[in-house]
């Protein structure tokens, strides 16, 4: 059977028992064609149309895609309701400008800003302060309430995950002393497991509210900072870092 006209058919039932205008339905299908139980399919359609209509506020739109596989012979349906970014006023091409916000953010505070705060502060002090940037940000997200703020605190939060980054990394190699390498991979598979898991995590909270993700996110990120902060401390590591550890070796030598 084609499945594209069977998801057509689906959505127009669907249609037909709504008010007009409810929830207007998007509907971008690609031909395929399945062998599988029509009436169930159609079944799961409606109700996941269904459960978007009911989460949705009035004239927030619905998504239905669907999408034949690269390789393999699983076609993919996707139905998905806008009600978050509908509330903020923002549409498809908002949420891809806050993206590119965070990475634009990243990029310039990378290239112009980390490896001197880094001499200045020490990667600890600067995880410490990413990672309190990064959670407060999170908090105030869960508040937002207008696209200018959401622009704001994403452009935060990309400053604080720009600065995060290598001072992780630069602290993991260096404590990692004869076994930096085998540090560093698995810093990269925790960081490969947390981009597995956590989209998971995030879409089963944000299921039962919105807010619920960046709340949770938020508090483990604040959480961490006071721990880096301590960290630092109990290692006796100076505000300067590494180079401000071999400074001060300098100088007493000088002084003797």
């Amino acid at each position: 059977m084609a499945i594209d006209e069977l998801i057509r058919e689906a959505v127009r039932r669907f249609e037909d028992t709504q008010p007009k205008d409810r929830n207007p339905i998007v509907v971008r299908v690609q031909p395929h064609t399945v062998t599988a139980d029509a009436g169930r399919i159609r079944q799961v359609l409606l109700n996941l149309l269904r459960n978007a209509a009911q989460a949705s506020p009035q004239g927030a739109p619905i998504d239905v895609m669907g999408v034949p596989p690269l390789i393999g012979d699983t076609y993919e349906i996707v139905v998905s309701d806008r009600s978050a970014v509908h509330a903020l006023g923002m549409g498809l091409v908002e949420i891809g400008v806050v993206f590119m916000v965070c990475g634009l953010m990243m990029l310039v505070v990378q290239l112009g800003a980390v490896s001197r705060l880094a001499r200045r502060f020490g990667e600890v002090h600067l995880a410490s302060a990413a990672l309190a940037l990064m959670g407060l940000s999170l908090a105030r997200l869960a508040l937002a309430r207008s696209t200018a703020i959401v622009f704001a605190l994403v452009a935060s939060y990309g400053i604080g995950m720009a600065l995060l980054t290598p001072a992780v990394s630069a602290l993991v190699s260096r404590r990692g002393g004869a076994h930096a390498g085998a540090a560093l991979g698995l810093e990269s598979s925790a960081k490969s497991l947390g981009q597995i898991a956590g989209p998971v995590l995030g879409g089963v909270l944000f299921g039962a509210s919105v807010a619920v993700p960046f709340w949770l996110a938020s508090g483990l990120l604040l959480g961490l900072a006071p721990i880096f902060a301590w960290s630092g401390r109990r290692t006796h590591e100076p505000p300067g870092g590494r180079e401000a550890k071999g400074k001060l070796a300098f100088r007493r030598q000088e002084a003797r």
